[in-house]
């Protein structure tokens, strides 16, 4: 009998292939074909020029669960845009649009939940995660990039940043650890069109160390700078202004950036406070050098007319 309805398809011609229906199950023991009549694998589907989507899997209204375009484009609950996976979560309603399982059980990390790399899969940055059942120090997101010391197929094993939770005071929030060797800074805070001309908000910082075998470079102020200083805190101009664009703005007290001497001036258009106490710091030291050579000046005057 299957002999025969093998023959008996063979002999259909090609327009009765499109019609052909299977009810119940069907098993396929060779190769499948969609859209080609030499499939190169155990299921292919080739498109044809008027086809949209190679694969479309629908609900039973007919709504699209899974589209697969002709761009190798994916879209899981929506019609594939820009991204080459595109998936529809609803986040009011507390619903995941991707969620990547096995992640580490404990703070012994090994594997990777995301991994990027170039277009051959070497070089790869990998996102890595830790958990700790029932704890909170332990549980962390980390992130590595990769370094020309590891193998080109492998992971990133530079660790450079760690989203961390927990409740010891040596436990850090948001841990940074740019590189092993010596960088500039930690952390850069931009606003898009200034480097380093972000803002950030605190509720509190740690007070950095000001140890001398954490410095290099050492050189000690002297007369020429104080002098220097006291000229320019002499110089400064002092103004009140609003600024534009507020027409009910506040009003505010402080110096304009194109009249601040260049010693003074800070990232962004700004005045450093830094800078600005350093100076009244070195023009304190040469009102007060003044000051004990004017009294030295006195008491010998006196003495003279003691005399």
């Amino acid at each position: 009998m299957r002999r025969f309805l093998a023959v008996a398809l063979l002999a259909l011609p090609c327009g009765a292939w499109a019609q052909t229906r299977a009810s119940g199950d069907l098993t396929v023991t060779g190769a499948m074909g969609a859209g080609t009549t030499v499939p190169r694998a155990a299921l292919e589907i080739r498109l044809q020029a008027s086809d949209a989507y190679a694969l479309k899997a629908s609900s039973a209204d007919g709504t699209a669960m899974f589209l697969l375009d002709r761009s190798a484009k994916a879209g899981l609950g929506l019609t594939p845009t820009g991204a080459r996976l595109d998936a529809s979560g609803q986040a009011d309603s507390a619903e995941v649009g991707l969620e990547l399982r096995a992640g580490n059980s404990t703070s012994s990390v090994t594997s990777a939940q995301a991994a990027f790399g170039d277009m051959s899969g070497a070089r790869r940055h990998n996102i890595r995660s830790r958990a700790t059942g029932e704890q909170r120090a332990g549980n962390a997101l980390d992130f590595y990039l990769w370094t020309s010391s590891d193998a080109v197929y492998a992971l990133g094993s530079e660790a450079v940043m760690s989203l961390q939770l927990g409740t010891a005071a040596a436990m850090a929030g948001w841990h940074v650890d740019p590189s092993t060797e010596p960088a500039t800074v930690e952390l850069v805070v931009s606003s898009g069109a200034v480097y380093a001309g972000g803002v950030i908000l605190r509720s509190g910082t740690s007070a950095h160390s000001c140890f001398a075998a954490l410095k290099d470079d050492v050189r000690r102020f002297g007369d020429a700078e104080r002098a220097q200083a006291a000229a320019e805190l002499r110089g400064l101009r002092p103004a009140s202004f609003r600024y534009k664009g507020e027409p009910e703005g506040t009003k505010r007290v402080g110096f304009i950036y194109e009249e601040v001497p260049e010693s003074l001036r800070g990232p962004g258009g700004s005045v450093s406070v830094n800078a600005r106490l350093m100076n009244l710091e070195l023009a304190l030291q040469a009102a007060q050098s003044r000051i004990t050579t004017l009294q030295a000046e006195v008491e010998r005057r006196e003495k003279g007319r003691a005399r």
